[in-house]
């Protein structure tokens, strides 16, 4: 501490007193801590202490929701994490995590679903499912998800999740719920509904403010010896008998792809089923980008120069160069997986993306090689692509709207129908396009033979070029042509090679639908 003024001489200047923790606390305001507080701060939980607890279901739902190794409470990094956090707090090793505080959870969550199911409106739980195997052939999959509904409290201050789950009134030959808009339904007016039911219950509960909640939940990941259809049945019904049949359930509608051994395996299990309709359109899109002609060749062209960019770290140096040159994103090219059509849409978008400095690159080149390679992109190609981008953008918007957690048959029939109706707007599109083409080809054509016939009478041609003789108007008309298709062809690449009119493409003109 600085002595008062009082009692410094003149000959002994004030010296700065060195730093101290408790003056640094103390000028931020707080308050210096007494012994036993030091003490308590010092002091480590024990394992029944509510706060260790808590840390050790927070630590467990880390794990067990990001899918993390149970080893990575015993690293260093992690420990000094916590000590960091929380002093007081020992860390347990990974054996309690993986024998104890997992399991504890999984049973905590089991127990929250078969009180919803319990709580279903309806005496039957729908399933979807898939089947996968690993790509190391290390396992064979199947998943079994459930779908239903409940009837959850709702209102202004009352959050509608699993803890507000209201016990559902189950009519006999309904197992429906009736309007939410109807009066509460008491003990009198439910006896008669409910009297032939199998699980009679007593409903004081007012479901005038109450809705029905779509619920769903991955019951298994099962892991099988072989994706046979005994496999697949053995797998399914096991699950249907351990999570529906206490609770008085049934299994009802199976949705899934339409392979052959699931299939059967519905079949063995008396199960009905429905086809996925995503993966119905994925069969579609599939068969489309297979069988249209020309698209294998496209495709080809596209796969090899996105590999070559990938392989060849110059060529990948001189692409960035030219990105940064024309202003471009500084996106690397994408290689498409053939069995997903998505990612050819996305391999085709990122390759229009950067169409400024690829076509500038292969010139580059063909002027260093004095030679075009194969792969080499053309007009007719770039608007192939663009056609092609146009109409994978609708199946994609599609599949990615009927993929959602809450859609329902009621968003993809209007979904169905609007697409429906934009491939056919493209396709009316595409041939009033090619109408208008044949028109302006033929009078073009009958106004040449016109002026040809009218030559030796001093008619149309000779009186816009007098001297001109007939013999040397064929290449002259062959030169304007041809001038014509140039400027056409420059005009379709700066909007995107719409407008080309030589060559195979697809439905021109789908752009304009891709972005409505």
């Amino acid at each position: 501490m600085l002595a008062p003024a009082a009692h410094q001489t003149e000959n002994v200047p004030p010296t700065t007193p060195p730093a101290s923790p408790s003056i640094s606390t103390m000028s931020h305001g707080s308050v210096q801590l007494s012994i036993s507080q030091t003490l308590e701060r010092k002091r480590t939980f024990p394992p029944s202490h509510p706060r260790a607890l808590g840390l050790n279901a927070s630590i467990s739902k880390l794990l067990a929701f990001e899918m993390l190794s149970f080893r990575l409470v015993d690293t260093d990094s992690f420990k000094q994490l916590m000590s960091m956090a929380v002093p007081q707090y020992v860390v347990p090793s990974h054996h309690y995590f993986s024998k104890t505080a997992v399991p504890s959870l999984h049973n905590q969550v089991s127990d929250k679903i078969k009180c919803a199911l319990r709580n279903a409106i309806c005496g039957k739980v729908h399933l979807t499912t898939d089947t996968w195997t690993s790509k190391h052939g290390q396992g064979r999959y199947i998943s079994l998800t459930a779908h239903w509904v409940n009837v959850v409290a709702a209102g202004p201050q009352v959050e509608s999740s699993l803890a507000h789950v209201l016990p559902p009134p189950r009519i006999a030959g309904h197992h429906s719920l009736p309007p939410v808009a109807s009066s509460s339904y008491s003990a009198s007016s439910s006896s008669a509904s409910t009297s032939s039911s199998s699980q009679p219950h007593t409903f004081t509960t007012n479901f005038s403010t109450a809705r029905g909640k779509r619920q769903q939940a991955i019951l298994k990941l099962i892991c099988l010896r072989d994706h046979t259809a005994q496999e697949l049945w053995r797998g399914i019904e096991q699950q249907t008998d351990e999570w529906f049949l206490p609770v008085g359930l049934k299994p009802g509608l199976v949705v899934c792809d339409n392979g052959r051994n699931l299939v059967a395996a519905l079949g063995l299990a008396g199960l009905t089923h429905i086809p996925c309709l995503v993966h119905v359109l994925n069969l579609v899109v599939q068969k489309f980008i297979h069988n249209y002609p020309d698209m294998s060749e496209l495709l080809h062209k596209v796969r090899a120069i996105c590999a070559r960019f990938r392989r060849s770290h110059p060529a990948a140096a001189r692409l960035s160069a030219l990105q940064r040159n024309f202003g471009l994103p500084a996106h690397r090219l994408i290689y498409d997986v053939p069995t997903r059509w998505n990612s050819t849409l996305h391999m085709l978008e990122r390759l229009c993306e950067q169409q400024q400095a690829i076509v500038e690159f292969q010139l580059q080149h063909a002027r260093v090689s004095r030679t075009a390679e194969q792969h080499d992109f053309t007009t007719n190609d770039w608007a192939s692509m663009r056609d092609l981008c146009a109409l994978l953008r609708c199946f994609e918007y599609f599949t990615n709207m009927a993929s959602g957690d809450d859609t329902v048959i009621s968003v993809t029939i209007p979904l169905l129908c609007l697409l429906e109706k934009t491939l056919r707007a493209m396709m009316e599109e595409e041939v009033d396009q090619e109408e208008e083409e044949e028109e302006d080809e033929g009078s073009f054509l009958a106004l040449s033979g016109q002026s040809v016939r009218s030559g030796s009478e001093g008619g149309f041609l000779q009186q816009q070029r007098p001297g001109t003789n007939v013999a040397s108007l064929g290449p002259l008309l062959e030169d304007e042509e041809d001038g014509e298709e140039v400027e056409e062809d420059e005009a379709g690449s700066q909007r995107g090679g719409t407008q080309n009119s030589s060559g195979p493409s697809l439905v021109r003109g789908w752009g304009g639908y891709g972005g409505r």
